[in-house]
């Protein structure tokens, strides 16, 4: 039984890899910055693996140490002058497993040329971005450092003047912000690509045998429902404990991997019947719901200043983008080989990579309680 004995090694080999992986790894680093007159207050939100880069000797939570690394990874100067850093603050993410610090800024006078120069990871990952809100007199500047971009210059005295020759002029100096923000477009992206429970399940909804037709009914159905409870969250106007909404991701993706097997067994590797795919859509929905509270919680603890809508907005065709994505590349291949090997002879391998999965991020959170 040779092909057998290949798929047990590669079986729990995926499973391993799926099951060690963080169930919701942030990937990006975020920082707000808030301009006065005379400082600055800056907000690092940094994931723990990170940290554990800078500091990864003995790591738990962040110490005096880890302050000091976080506060050497920003030189910001006033017209050449380094501004001093006080003693931060911090406090732990967990729903996106990440630490934030906050530092105030004295730069001794009046803010003229300032200059933020970012230096943490971009040495060592040169692929690493830091995506950044610079705010000053209710505008905000959208700024990505990055390798060949660490170091982004805020003309303060000029903004401010020139706003003051307008007021003096009669001019109407109140501007809303851009509500077109893209600067979370990439930040959506990665959340997804990141996100391995979300992308077993949308996995999961491919292994149905469904008609295409019925599939992108599938896909949509799942849009519409996260993208509702992504607003609701990231408005405040509805919120779930995180640790209660990643057991039910978890759940999600045990509960539609059995159901896919189950149903596959009595197709007889036919396409589904429409009383199974009504079934499948009203479950899709349900758990939608639930995944779009998990999609919230990085835009929620992040922060936002005042582009909400614009970061919303663009945060969730990030995710839609990265969900296409996953199913252009996946639906040819997981077809391809169905058709080649047989659905009924390779379905079991999939569910049961899926399911298991799920079932370890399921016991996993609920040991956390």
């Amino acid at each position: 039984m040779p092909g057998l004995r290949l798929k047990i090694p590669v079986f729990f080999y995926l499973l391993l890899l799926v099951s060690s992986a963080s169930a919701h790894v942030a990937g990006v680093t975020d920082t707000g910055i808030k301009i006065s007159r005379d400082g600055l207050t800056l907000v690092y939100t940094v994931p723990a693996d990170n940290l554990k880069e800078l500091y990864p000797v003995g790591f738990i939570t962040p110490d005096v140490a880890m302050m000091q690394a976080i506060a050497d990874g920003f030189v910001v100067r006033n017209n050449g002058e380094p501004c001093i850093p006080d003693t931060g603050a911090t406090r732990s993410l967990e729903a996106i497993e990440s630490e934030q610090f906050e530092f105030n800024y004295d730069c001794h006078g009046l803010l003229k040329t300032l200059s933020i120069e970012y230096k943490l990871f971009i040495n060592e990952e040169k692929t690493h971005e830091n995506f950044a809100r610079i705010s000053l007199l209710n505008r905000t500047q959208n700024v990505t450092f990055s390798n060949n971009y660490p170091v982004h210059t805020v003309p303060v005295e000029a903004i401010v003047r020139r706003l003051a020759e307008r007021r003096e002029a009669g001019a109407d100096v109140v501007e809303s912000s851009s509500a077109f923000n893209t600067h979370y477009f990439p930040v959506g992206l990665k959340h997804i690509l990141h996100g391995y429970d979300h992308v077993l399940f949308i996995l999961a909804l491919l292994l149905l045998p469904l008609t295409l037709k019925r599939l992108l009914g599938l896909v949509t159905t799942f849009t519409v429902a996260h993208s509702v409870t992504l607003a609701l969250s990231v408005l405040g106007i509805v919120t779930l404990p995180p640790l209660y909404v990643e057991l039910a991701i978890a759940l999600s993706i045990v509960y539609v991997a059995v159901e896919t097997y189950l149903v596959s067994r009595c197709s007889g590797g036919q396409p589904a019947d429409s009383g199974v795919w009504r079934r499948r859509l009203l479950t899709t929905f349900l758990f939608g719901l639930i995944h779009g509270f998990g999609f919230s919680f990085i835009l929620r603890q992040m922060g936002l200043g005042d582009q909400i809508l614009g970061s919303l907005l663009f945060f969730n065709l990030g995710v839609e983008v990265g969900q296409v994505l996953i199913i252009l590349l996946a639906y040819p291949l997981i077809t391809l080989l169905f058709k080649r090997l047989g659905y009924q002879r390779c379905i079991p391998w999939p569910t049961a990579i899926v399911g298991l999965a799920g079932l370890f991020w399921l016991v996993q959170r609920v040991a956390a309680l």
